[in-house]
């Protein structure tokens, strides 16, 4: 681990923290994929607005967006910025939302990782996602700057809901999307 104890190395220790990490996440009450599916799901299409993470090398940048969720795709519209330099060097991202605690719930948030694609006002697929999100395509086409489509294919969510240990399981429950159907 450390050849001198009074310089600890932090890879060791970031190393160590993941395992104890890991072992803690491993050893909770799992739900079964379905029901944590339908349960993410649902989660995801009562909200509408998030934070969209990107980075490469040392450029990071957390943008808030309004979002429509549709069977495992995140679709964004926005101008083209600091995340987009970001976004053609590496399309992995990171969406995240919650739901602050209420009087009958605890609270709960969601983190997505998957890979974003960039659609141009003048493509179908811009049309599609227009549609999906009750937007008029003409409209925003006709706008003085471009308004872009962003897709996010969900690969992965992680998410928390206090309310999750009262039906007998860990409050953080982690679904991997499967990419055959969507």
């Amino acid at each position: 681990l450390c050849t001198d104890p009074t310089k600890p190395d932090p890879a060791a220790i970031v190393a160590i923290g993941a395992r104890l990490h890991r072992l803690k996440e491993d050893g909770g009450k799992k739900l079964a994929p379905a029901e944590l599916h339908e349960i993410v799901e649902a989660f995801l299409r009562r909200r509408k607005h998030c934070v969209l993470s990107t980075g490469y090398g040392d450029n990071v940048r957390g943008t808030s967006v309004s979002y429509t969720y549709h069977d495992g795709h995140v679709y964004i519209m926005c101008e083209g910025a600091g995340k987009f330099q970001n976004i053609l060097q590496n399309n992995r991202v990171c969406v995240a939302m919650f739901a602050p605690p209420t009087a009958k719930s605890k609270v709960a948030g969601v983190q997505l990782t998957g890979r974003v694609r960039i659609h141009h006002p003048d493509t179908e697929e811009y049309r599609r996602i227009s549609e999906l999100r009750g937007r008029d395509c003409e409209r925003l086409r006709a706008l003085p700057f471009i308004l872009w489509a962003l897709d996010v294919v969900v690969e992965q969510a992680e998410f928390w809901w206090g309310d999750l240990t009262s039906r007998g399981v860990a409050p953080k429950q982690s679904f991997m999307f499967d990419r055959d159907q969507s």
